[in-house]
């Protein structure tokens, strides 16, 4: 068995790395298409027109959907 010495044994001069900062569950983070869509929804919110429901937009699809045929 060998013996190690102090003079063996180096000092690691590598700094901790820093964690990363994770968004807090209250506030999670946004991307660039979500900031994009809320400032549609807000702009849409702001003209007084009402914002169509999940059924009106499942309906608008299914529309645009047959006129692409």
């Amino acid at each position: 068995m060998s013996t190690i010495t102090k003079k063996s044994i180096k000092k690691s001069n590598a700094k901790p790395r820093a964690a990363k900062s994770k968004p807090k569950a209250s506030e999670p983070e946004i991307s660039e298409l979500g900031k994009k869509l809320r400032e549609i929804r807000a702009r849409i919110e702001a003209s007084g027109v009402p914002l169509l429901t999940m059924e009106e937009i499942e309906q608008e699809i299914a529309e645009q959907r047959r006129n692409y045929d």
